[in-house]
């Protein structure tokens, strides 16, 4: 092996099992050295999770990257996966491909680098499996001027049936390698005189390699001494390489011309005899090629079904031509299913194609008045979101909680078709298992009624949850629910949804009970007179039971709202975890169980942050709840900020400053290192880091507003302590 510059693909390439969590964080591993030779590691991840590695790539129009989890090369993946290739931070997708071989393996070849630094790549299970792989990956190019091995090459070529022309020079025993993509029955030519443009200073060698590297064809003296022209018939499609060279070693510069001909380059056939298969992922692609006046170029692409596949000659994304393009879509019988409209004004072709996964269509794309030229397509496959009332699954809220999985590709979306009942609230709750709330890539969603109008679901704020939302069912009816993503990137995710009855029959007499800032208000009472009559509708788990209502007023925020069942004995085992705005329940706030105020007789202690307003509390009435029910509830609001928690073991003074905070805080004191987390109002950790030394910045920016915990691990111990995003 030639040339293994570290600085082309450095020894340090760096691996972590996110586990769900922020895909720029990484921890370093050895890795020998990729250039040229497949290089393995390994790694593994539960359902949901994956796994990412940084490495520094090349800015260089000579350097290309592969990776695969299967195909051979020591690859293997026991589970469909997917590799994507993101920037230095913030780690931007720029590319990924998903199981384009067999057994669920899957090749990312990287042609071209964004920007040069610290980048990842990043594996994960393709439908958010869990599992373990065997990842291959090399580097393929290196310096210009300096021979290269195949499968080492230094540019890549686009033959088309115009002669174009590349200029390169190289010192002794110095080369130049291309790569192209041949099919099998067209005729490329590579040569360094014989007119055309095409020169050299000195007695110059063109060999052909297959994809394995093994030579296939070559000229020396093809046209004269001291210049070659090599033709050749592809006998196979894929990757093919060419090699210039000085015959004796020498040093030398030289100008190559090439060109492909046959196909429908020179004189435009019937649309089944296609030239190549068009390539069509989530992100934009480009294909370049060339006719003569006359000729075209023919595609074929086979269109699954509920996508939608779009082809341009203009319009941004890579699109060009040099000429006034046409384009034309057939069907296999050659039948013209639609032709390009000019949508940017600039002689552009852009088509359309909705899949049916009936077979393959044509694309063929020719010069107006049958001129020549040459073009860049640009090509991508994107889903399809349908249009209310049009739906994509039926769903039927019950109780507990039901989900659905779903997915949904660039610029689409999943809706699906709810039927509610008048006076009843409904759940909606989004998961994703490959992005966070506060990723681009994150995914939302929207209510809409019959009519297809939105529907005012609750805000969220101050529900703790963005992805939480809730609704009361004003009729009896149809509501869709639309999800996709935040900036229509394609996307997995789950849909989780319940319906919960209704308590109406006392709420808008509710007595009104002021809560004092850092104080508490008791409240007594006896349930054993109430009656259930319309309080919870058929099919409601509380069905049967009555409740009673109390409205609460804040006349300022509230970091800890508690409402504390302490005492009752015996224990309620069933009480209503929310609070919501209005009388009918219209927007629901759900509880989370408090951490630093939990009652000591197991009986329920929930706890809110809330901003200023008036609040109702229903109080539930079963049997089993209370002797007689009689009942004493403390309500209380608490903004005190909790540094300690006795239950945890004795830890240094991690400071954490400020608090409330905007876009994040500072951790100060203690002792080194230590790995910080971040968990939410539901439990859930949405960051992670290590602190290799104070002070450590927690970066909050992206987060929704509300409550935090914050947890430091170190060497001296464990502490937690309650943070507020304001």
């Amino acid at each position: 092996m030639k040339n293994c510059y570290p600085a082309l693909f450095l020894s340090l390439f760096s691996a972590l099992a996110l586990h769900g969590q922020d895909t720029c964080t990484v921890d370093a591993i050895q890795i020998p050295d990729a250039l040229d030779t497949w290089q393995l590691v390994s790694g593994s991840y539960p359902p949901g999770g994956s796994v990412s590695f940084e490495l520094p790539l090349a800015v260089s129009n000579s350097i290309s990257y592969e990776f695969k989890t299967g195909c051979g090369n020591g690859a293997t993946a026991d589970h469909a996966t997917v590799i994507e290739y993101r920037t230095p931070p913030p780690c931007i997708l720029v590319n990924s491909e998903s199981s384009n071989c067999a057994d669920g393996g899957t090749i990312l070849p990287i042609d071209f680098v964004v920007y040069e630094g610290p980048s990842r790549i990043r594996v994960r299970g393709a439908n958010g499996a869990g599992g373990s792989f065997t990842m291959a990956y090399r580097s393929i190019g290196g310096t210009p001027g300096i021979c290269n091995e195949c499968p080492s090459h230094d540019e890549t070529l686009a033959p088309g049936s115009y002669w174009q022309t590349t200029d390169w020079s190289y010192g002794e025993n110095g080369c130049r390698v291309y790569y192209f993509q041949a099919h099998i029955g067209l005729t490329y030519e590579f040569k360094t005189g014989c007119g055309d443009v095409a020169t050299a200073d000195h007695d110059t060698r063109i060999s052909l390699s297959n994809y394995t590297c093994m030579e296939s064809a070559a000229d020396d003296n093809g046209c004269g001494s001291g210049r070659s022209h090599l033709t050749w018939t592809a006998t196979w499609n894929g990757g093919t390489f060419v090699r210039v060279s000085g015959a004796n070693n020498e040093a030398g510069s030289f100008t190559m011309a090439y060109r492909r001909s046959g196909g429908n380059g020179s004189v435009c056939g019937t649309c089944t005899q296609y030239d190549a298969t068009l390539p069509a992922g989530w992100l934009w692609s480009s294909v370049q090629g060339s006719y003569l006046p006359g000729g075209c170029q023919v595609y074929r692409f086979y269109p699954d079904s509920g996508y939608v596949y779009t082809v341009k000659t203009g319009c941004g994304n890579g699109a060009a031509a040099d000429h006034d393009a046409r384009l034309e879509v057939f069907d296999p019988s050659c039948n013209l299913v639609m032709t390009g409209s000019d949508a940017c004004g600039d002689s552009s072709s852009t088509v359309q194609v909705l899949g049916t996964g009936q077979g393959w269509l044509y694309l063929r794309v020719s010069g107006n008045d049958g001129s020549g030229g040459s073009y860049t397509l640009a090509t991508r496959k994107g889903g399809t979101c349908p249009t209310c009332p049009g739906y994509d699954q039926a769903i039927t809220p019950t109780e507990p909680w039901q989900s659905a999985d779903g997915h949904f590709l660039e610029n689409g979306c999943m809706v699906y078709k709810m039927e509610v009942e008048e006076g009843r609230s409904y759940f909606l709750q989004l998961e994703c298992a490959d992005c966070e709330m506060w990723s681009d890539a994150h995914v939302t969603m929207e209510v809409m009624d019959t009519a297809c109008a939105p529907v005012n679901t609750s805000p969220n704020w101050p529900s703790w949850d963005p992805d939480l939302r809730t609704f009361l069912a004003t009729y009896t009816g149809t509501v869709y629910v639309r999800v996709h993503g935040s900036s229509w990137q394609g996307q997995e995710f789950s849909l989780s949804y319940m319906v919960a009855g209704n308590a109406a029959d006392q709420c808008a007499d509710a007595p009104l009970i002021p809560i004092p800032l850092e104080g508490s208000v008791m409240l007594h009472g006896d349930l054993s007179g109430t009656t259930a009559a319309g309080d919870f509708l058929p099919g409601s788990p509380w069905e049967g039971d009555s409740v009673a209502w109390y409205a609460v007023e804040l006349s300022d925020y509230c970091y800890n709202f508690l409402v504390r069942y302490c005492g009752q004995d015996p224990a309620w085992d069933s009480t209503m975890n929310f609070l919501t705005t209005d009388c009918l329940g219209d927007s629901i706030i759900q509880a989370w169980p408090s951490i630093y105020f939990p009652c000591d007789d197991g009986n329920a202690s929930h706890e809110f942050y809330l901003q200023p307003g008036t609040y109702y509390l229903p109080i539930l009435y079963q049997q089993g709840n209370s002797g007689g029910g009689a009942y004493t509830i403390e309500l209380a609001c608490s903004n005190v900020i909790i540094d300690h928690v006795a239950q945890l073991p004795p830890t240094p003074a991690w400071q954490l400053r400020p608090n409330p905070g905007i876009d994040g805080a500072w951790l100060s004191g203690g002792t080194g290192p230590a790995t910080v987390s971040l968990m939410d109002a539901m439990g859930r950790e949405v960051y992670r880091a290590s602190a290799k030394a104070a002070p450590f910045w927690i970066d909050a920016k992206g987060f929704p507003s509300g409550l935090y915990l914050i947890r430091m691990a170190g060497p001296s111990g464990v502490s937690t302590q309650r943070w507020v995003k304001e």
